[in-house]
């Protein structure tokens, strides 16, 4: 498994398009801090009047953009899982004697640590960038601890979501057809399921249970403990029925 998932590391750092992602994900955060720093001064020249902005409330406060981090994310993860199946060599593994499920989690766990290392960047760029800009504020020790719960959950929904996309990539092995659906199901499958099932199951919102609507219920120095279980009893439910699909789907297919 070591060295599959080391095997994994670098195949994913040799993706080109991973790497674009990567830099994309730190210039965009550096940008929506620049973008806020130029709007405040144009309005305050105006009159208008605004929360001083900091480094400590950046921190979860650029968590509002999760949804394009997610799509930078999902983009990686669907390029490098179907790598293998582009150059014809995801099965080399398998001839070389490593059970089956011990390539899928490698991968899995490959995927995982790159959304992570996504989001971290992504925080770690846009605060500093903040308090470059303004300083890194004061806060209380509640408001550290909520903001560093506020992003390990955030960590277990963008690892849920690295299974749900590398599931859906390994069922479908092509490029195209795995970026394309991962894709759709961020951006319009999960609204029309949800509205769907809200409109079937009277009194049931679940809108509450969709990875990319938790991850914006937290976007505040102060998460409250709903929406903390929430986040993480959603990522643990994604994880865990994406895997066991996909494990079920790769045990059974045959390579060519």
């Amino acid at each position: 498994m070591g060295k599959l998932l080391c095997a994994d590391l670098y195949r994913l750092w040799k993706v080109t398009g991973v790497r674009i992602c990567m830099i994309v994900n730190v210039l965009f955060a550096a940008a929506t801090i620049l973008g806020t720093s130029l709007f405040t001064k144009v309005f305050l020249v105006a009159g208008e009047i605004f929360t001083p902005m900091s480094g400590i409330a950046t921190m979860t406060q650029s968590l509002g953009w999760s949804s394009m981090l997610a799509i930078f994310s999902t983009v990686a993860v669907t390029l490098f899982a179907s790598s293998g199946f582009a150059a014809r060599t995801a099965k080399y593994p398998v001839t070389k004697g490593f059970s089956r499920l011990d390539i899928y989690f490698s991968g899995l766990t490959a995927s995982s640590l790159f959304s992570v290392l996504m989001l971290l960047l992504y925080v770690g760029i846009a605060t500093l960038t903040a308090t470059l800009l303004w300083g890194f504020g004061t806060f209380t020790l509640d408001q550290l601890t909520g903001s560093l719960a506020a992003i390990f959950v955030q960590g277990c929904l963008h690892i849920a979501l690295a299974a749900l996309t590398y599931m859906v990539t390994m069922l479908l092995k092509n490029v195209g057809g795995a970026l394309a659906c991962n894709l759709l199901i961020l951006t319009v499958f999960a609204g029309v399921i949800c509205n769907l099932m809200n409109r079937l199951a009277d009194g049931f919102d679940s809108n509450l249970y969709w990875i990319l609507n938790n991850m914006m219920f937290l976007t505040n120095a102060m998460p409250s403990m709903v929406d903390l279980s929430r986040g993480l009893l959603v990522s643990a439910g994604f994880f865990t029925v994406s895997t066991l699909i996909g494990c079920c789907c790769f045990l059974r297919y045959e390579f060519k």
